[in-house]
Order: structure tokens, then sequence, then C-alpha cells
């Protein structure tokens, strides 16, 4: 059977059981399969026949929190032949928090500032007190820390976001500390915690250097295709920011290649939208076989040699544009509201998978490929199916038998009736059926937006600079300079 490895939200999707019976290495079909979910499942028990490739498949709500175990076990066999998995149910958290940075550095006697955003989620109505709570590790009066958060907490009585935490760490003696911060309801107990890497170091000593992963644009190209592909990296962490980083092209096991396959500056020049925006930029021709290429970016400083992690590209003749799905193939999961495609499905490989690999997984189930998302390894494989949940089912117990294959899922469909999430990625402005067109010269790219019914969301709210909220507060940096953000950021 396959294992129950994550946590699951009660309340939330269903849990799908895939059980296969085989003998003598040969898959058993009509042989019924009783799947039991113990304390925490319903309906308690569920059998269900294997199919002809010997594939049983059943779903649970899962309707409480709390651990149960997940039984298959073929009905009358002698001797029993007996599969199980412990499964955890977790309720929806309470409340969250967040903070605007993960890491400070500053010199003794400076000061640095940082945001903590408080979320409450309850639904019960009931009045509960807020607290926020901070301990420093070693506590040895290396830092000080000063905030604005009232001595006596919120009192909250349903989801909201609480004011901001605007704290000030001040810096007193050199060296490495952790504040740990906890957002905690009085009443029950519950809470959300957060660490923060504070190092102050000695005036005049080199800020540490931190390089992000580099982001292609395209993320993936067709084989044997010269394709100009522009590569941007941020740099955050220092107070001096290198000249330049070069682009390094890596094996699959992260050992170097080519070194400076390419030069990343900031100069507000050439692919490069503004300078001095951390957001270095710069450009590579890329004309291969089909492969999965790996790079990274890396700096001279002070004397020693920074490298960021390794960022995955594809050359694939795969589609990255996936063509719409068939609304007629829409079947109900059974016991539950949603429905899925009961032709396709979504499939994550391992890294290295070669072209011929894949086609080989997408065989196995009478599939083929219409579509990949290259920076993430995820394909969308289209196969005929027998128009029922549990073929589709059969066919993700096909593909896990691969050992190319990391995850397999079904393709749902989101569950609101009033709103049709399966847009064509082409739009004849100014509108159509999904929405306002956007005039963005990306958008045919990015048919993702269209999945999830941006344009419709856009409409929705009026579109326009009047619709403009804010929808994030991040650590990892972003590009303020790029055109669709230009004008729009708070730093």
């Amino acid at each position: 059977m396959q294992p129950i490895v994550d946590s699951l939200i009660a309340g939330g999707d269903p849990l799908q059981a895939v059980a296969k019976v085989t003998a003598l290495g040969a898959p058993v079909a009509n042989a019924n399969v009783l799947f039991t979910l113990s304390e925490i499942g319903t309906p308690p028990e569920v059998t269900e026949p294997t199919s002809d490739s010997g594939v049983a498949s059943a779903f649970f709500e899962i309707q409480t929190a709390g651990n149960g175990t997940l039984q298959a076990a073929v009905v009358s066999a002698h001797p029993p032949l007996v599969a199980e998995s412990m499964v955890q149910a977790v309720t929806e958290p309470a409340i969250v928090l967040n903070q605007s940075a993960s890491r400070v550095t500053l010199d003794p006697e400076s000061e640095s500032q940082v945001s903590f955003f408080i979320f409450y989620l309850a639904k019960d109505g009931l009045p509960r007190h807020v607290v926020f709570e901070q301990s420093i590790e070693p506590d040895t009066g290396g830092i000080t820390l000063t905030n604005n958060f009232p001595p006596g907490g919120f009192v909250a009585t349903g989801p909201a976001n609480l004011p901001p935490v605007e704290e000030t760490i001040g810096g007193v003696v050199p060296g490495h500390y952790t504040v740990t911060s906890r957002a905690r309801i009085q009443e029950t107990g519950e809470s959300s915690s957060v660490e923060l890497a504070v190092e102050v170091v000695e005036a005049g000593a080199p800020d540490p250097l931190v390089l992000g992963n580099p982001k292609a644009t395209p993320s993936g190209v067709e084989p044997e295709m010269p394709t100009t592909v522009i590569f941007r990296a941020q740099v955050d962490g220092t107070s001096t920011p290198p000249p330049v980083l070069f682009l390094d092209e890596l094996d699959l096991g992260g050992e170097p290649l080519e070194l400076a396959v390419a030069e990343l500056r900031d100069e507000g020049s050439g692919e490069d939208a503004e300078a001095g925006d951390r957001i270095y930029t710069g450009a590579l021709v890329i004309d291969r076989e089909a492969s999965e290429l790996r790079f990274r970016v890396r700096a001279a400083y002070f004397g020693e040699e920074v490298v960021s992690g390794a960022s995955a590209f594809l050359v694939t003749p795969f589609p990255r544009q996936a063509r719409p799905s068939d609304p007629q193939q829409l079947v109900p999961v059974p016991g539950t509201p949603s429905r899925l495609f009961a032709n396709e499905v979504e499939v994550k490989v391992i890294p290295g998978v070669s072209v011929q690999e894949m086609e080989g997984i997408a065989a196995s189930i009478g599939g083929t490929v219409v579509g990949v998302i290259p920076s993430l390894r995820i394909y969308l494989i289209e196969f005929p199916g027998d128009g029922s949940a549990n073929g589709v089912a059969q066919a993700i117990a096909t593909l896990l038998s691969f050992s190319q294959v990391e995850s397999a899922a079904p393709n749902v469909e989101v569950v609101d009736a009033a709103i049709d999430f399966n847009f064509p990625p082409e739009c004849t402005p100014p509108t159509d059926d999904n929405g306002p067109c956007p005039n963005d010269g990306n958008h045919p790219d990015q048919w993702y937006l269209d999945t999830i019914g941006a344009r419709r969301a856009w409409e929705l709210v009026g579109g326009g600079d009047s619709a403009i909220a804010k929808v994030a507060a991040i650590e990892g940096g972003g590009e303020c300079g790029h055109e669709d953000l230009s004008g729009r950021c708070t730093v």
C-alpha cells in the first residue's frame, strides 16, 4: 500500500488510499480490498475491487485531528494479506507569526529594525488574549530588544491581522545570537514561533554576503534552438556589493562543469532594469540537446569566494504552455465535493530524468506529456483513462512504481461554481469570457495565471491602480525595478 507520509489537515482534502495486489509478481484483478481508517476517518471502512492492473483505491474524509491507522486487507485471503500505514491529522493553526527578516547583521552600538506579523485565524468568535514573547540564546547581554507590543497583549474575537510588532535590535557585544519570538493564545496555549539569527560583528569587518539562486527567463527552452536566456540573482546582506557575479554551470551533483559562462551586473544597462537595486542581470545564449542544466552564481568578496545554491533549467521538447484541460473529463471524487480530470495526472520527477525516460513513464499508462513547468520538474500527462476517479488512482499507482517519480497527483478542479478555472492562455483585447486582457507581453507564456483565475480576480476587484493592495511581506528579496513592480515596492 502507498504509505501516507505527510500530515493531513482535518476538514481539508480527502485522503486517497491506494493498494496494489500481486501474486508472484503479477497483478491480481477483481480482488476485494477492505480499507479501514481508525479513529479519524469517515466512512470508517470501504471495500473496493482491484482493477486489471491489481490496483484498488478508496477515499476518506478526515473529520478530526489525531492519529489513526490506515489498513488495506484482501478480503478472504489465506493467509491474511494486510498492509498498514500510520496517519496523522492536524487542525489548521489558530495563530501564525511571520517576520520581515531571518538574519540581521550589525555593529556594536548600532541598531537594526525588524517587523513581526501576527495572524489570528480562529473562527469561533470567542474572545482570546494574544501575547508576544521573546528569548535570546545565548542571553549574555550581547544584544538588546525593544518593541511596541502592548504589555497587556491584544484581544481577538475573529480572524484578523494584528498590528505589526516593530522591533529595534541593538548590538552590544560581537557574537552570534538567536532570537526566538512567539505569538501565543493565552486561553488555549496554542502558539507560533520564528527564529531570527543576529550577528554582531566588529566595527569595520565586512558584512556577510548572501547570494540568491539565479532565476532564468524563460525557465526552459527547446532543444537545439539558440535562445537568449536572461539570468537574475539577488544580493543581500552587505553594504559593499560586488561589482560582478559570475554564472557557473554545474553537473547534476552540484560540481562545476564550466565557470563564468556569463557575467551578471547591476548597472542599469542592457537587460538590467535599475542600477543599484541589488538585482544582478546577465544573458546567456543556450543551444543544447534535450537535457537538464544547473546553474549557480559566484562572487569574489574580500578575498573569499561566495557561491549561491543551484537552480534547475530544462532544455526540453515538451510544451511549456499546457493546453486547456477538457471540462468534459471532469468526474467527482467519491465522498467529496471535489472533481478531477479523469484523463490527466501531474507528475514531479527527480533531477536528471531524460526525455526518453519521461516518455517511457508517460507511456506506462498509455499517456503523453502535454505540459511541463521546467523550474519545478512537474509534468502534465494526458492518458486515456476510464472516465473515473479510480482510473486516475490506478494511473498514479503505476507512475509511483518508477524510481524517477518523486510524486504523482490528480489534476483537481478548484471548487467554485461561479468561476471556470480552465482558461485558455489566448486573449483577444480588450476582454474575453475570462476577463480583461493583460497588456503584459509575457502573458502567453504564463498559462498558470489563467489556470488560477487571475484575470477574473483582476476583473472582480475593478482593475487599475485603485485595486493595488499590499499582497506580501518577503524576506528573500525582490526585483523592485521589474516593470510589473516598478513604483509598487515598499522597502
